[in-house]
């Protein structure tokens, strides 16, 4: 499965169904996109109570469409990128009214940053071995 889903047929004793578990699928085209791309549906059977659900590829998102028997839960991972996203909006919208030297400050702030913290899990990896031996 590729993300956290639900199954939502009445009675699935474990209707959760989690990212990364694999099924056997019968796989069929169910049309096109752009004349060229195919878009293909999945039919697979729940694990626990042996109901079929049924997911489609769209390729206009790059994405998956669930059809029929299954739900998409969004996890932690969605919420911490629409956080992300947020935040990096408000990053941009606070430097249109820097001048020129203060981004560059701003960035060279961000790679002293950066540096500080790949040494400082280098140091990490480092003592690591030294554990090891």
């Amino acid at each position: 499965m590729v993300y956290d889903a639900k199954c939502t047929h009445e009675g699935c004793k474990h209707p959760s169904i989690g990212a990364g578990v694999r099924f056997n699928a019968k796989k069929r085209t169910v049309g096109t996109y752009l004349d060229s791309i195919k878009i293909y549906e999945f039919s697979m059977k729940c694990p626990s109570c042996k109901g079929e659900f049924k997911i489609r590829t769209d390729p206009e998102k790059a994405d998956y469409i669930f059809v029929s028997g299954i739900k998409k839960l969004y996890s932690e991972y969605y919420a911490d990128k629409r956080k992300f996203k947020a935040q990096m909006a408000e990053r941009v919208a606070s430097r249109e009214g820097m001048s020129l030297n203060d981004k560059v400050k701003a960035m060279e702030d961000g790679i002293n940053i950066i540096q500080r913290t790949s040494l400082r899990y280098a140091n990490v990896d480092i003592g690591q071995k030294l554990l090891k031996d």
